[in-house]
């Protein structure tokens, strides 16, 4: 039995649309807003590509159903002009058709219908002294018309705080739009942020390796190479210097990087100094004596 609520927004079932696969669980709406702003053309239930669907009123199992050769020639099925190009989606009913186009359009309810964004942005300035976020404008996926708009007090709240009411103000966990410190810009949010700063900014791997869960970021690589030389133990040889990213955790561990890569000059001697592991061992009285041994090899002692 079919279930009377769409299974993407939860809203009553009035019209439905569907693909050749014939899953008829949801709504015109969503499907029309998956397919023209999300660019997703699958079926929500079967998640097949679905290169067309037809839009009808629901009435449970008595939902007017298309075989799948019907699909083949909608044109010719559904109503002259009734249909959204952009959504491959064809009607039976006008007045619907009619209501979803002017859905994809550019028009918001506080300033009606315009050819181009620009031109309804225009508007909603004139009329109420009112924009768009410009980065829910482009992350929010909703039609144009779902979209928020502010004054420009109410939208300097919403990039830093949130919203105190209507959709964001629902969203979980919107707290304003993340901001990075370093460019200052602001991102729809923290997947967005994250891939930014990943990809334009710099990490340290040794201390990711030690706290894997903690993201601290650095500007640039000459931010980040400071802290290489502060914290950790950067090789400095030129050649190490321009390769960047040649940095070790331990004293011991650069030591025997330097021998391997940059011993040519040095001698037997000064080689197996730099690669003596510093040990050191505690009496039984307690009395701790230091000492140094071959890299790799193993001594201890007990005294008497």
């Amino acid at each position: 039995m079919s279930s009377d609520f769409c299974i993407i927004c939860a809203d009553p079932l009035e019209f439905c649309a569907f693909g050749a696969c014939g899953h008829k669980e949801t709504c015109s709406k969503c499907v029309v807003r998956l397919r023209t702003v999300l660019k997703n053309t699958k079926c929500v239930v079967c998640q097949q590509p679905q290169p067309k669907v037809f839009v009808t009123r629901f009435a449970g199992d008595y939902t007017r159903s298309l075989g799948a050769a019907e699909f083949e020639h909608l044109e010719a099925t559904t109503l002259k002009n009734c249909q959204l190009k952009e959504a491959q989606a064809h009607f039976d009913d006008a007045r619907h058709c009619e209501e979803l186009k002017g859905l994809c359009s550019f028009a918001h309810p506080l300033a009606g219908s315009f050819s181009s964004l620009k031109a309804l942005k225009q508007e909603l300035k004139r009329r109420h002294n009112a924009e768009f976020c410009s980065i829910c404008l482009e992350g929010r996926k909703v039609f144009v018309g779902e979209q928020v708009v502010y004054t420009k007090q109410q939208l300097l709240r919403h990039m830093k705080q949130g919203d105190d009411d209507g959709p964001m103000a629902r969203a979980v966990g919107f707290k304003g739009h993340p901001l990075c410190n370093y460019c200052n810009t602001r991102f729809y949010g923290e997947n967005e942020q994250f891939e930014h700063m990943t990809r334009v900014h710099e990490e340290c791997f040794i201390c990711k390796r030690r706290n894997p869960h903690k993201h601290v970021y650095f500007e640039d690589y000459a931010a980040l190479e400071r802290h290489f030389k502060d914290e950790h133990h950067i090789c400095q040889n030129q050649e190490c210097l321009d390769k960047k990213f040649v940095v070790f955790s331990t004293e011991q561990e650069l030591k025997t990087h330097v021998v391997r890569e940059h011993g040519g000059s040095m001698t037997k001697a000064e080689k197996k100094l730099a690669l003596a592991l510093e040990t050191g061992f505690t009496t039984r009285d307690g009395r701790t004596l230091a000492g140094s041994g071959p890299r790799g090899g193993s001594r201890s002692s007990v005294a008497n």
